[in-house]
């Protein structure tokens, strides 16, 4: 399944992954609903991102959401109807940005253990 059927086949998609692996600009193709890049709540403590993206969406029925915060909001209770999960960084990173991407991973392998019927898409 490509972006593009993605994009055609659910109305809650979220793009989560590592440093570098493409979700901005992965998320630059969709011009169909709401697209929400989690590092423009930059502005915000981090315990506070989850909750402020789970209030932009509340009334939303079709929505993009994507970033480094998407396994946190998830947790939160974000609803998704697919989660694209991205692994392979595009650039060299740092030895602080791979440690933070394998975080990130084990946050995203924590909800999924507890959401085990989620529709995740590996790309």
């Amino acid at each position: 399944m490509d972006f593009k059927d993605i994009l055609c086949n659910y109305n809650r998609i979220v793009i989560a992954g590592g440093t570098g692996t493409g979700k901005s600009t992965l998320a630059s193709a969709c011009q169909d609903r709401l697209v929400i890049q989690t590092d423009d709540y930059q502005h915000l403590a981090w315990k506070d991102v989850p909750q402020a993206i789970l209030d932009a969406v509340k009334d939303q029925s079709r929505y993009l959401i994507e970033g480094i915060h998407v396994p946190r909001v998830l947790r939160k209770g974000l609803t998704a109807d697919a989660v694209i999960w991205l692994s392979v960084s595009y650039k060299p990173l740092t030895a602080k940005q791979e440690q933070f991407n394998k975080g990130l991973l084990t946050t995203f392998e924590d909800w999924l253990s507890n959401n085990t019927k989620a529709n995740v898409i590996y790309l």
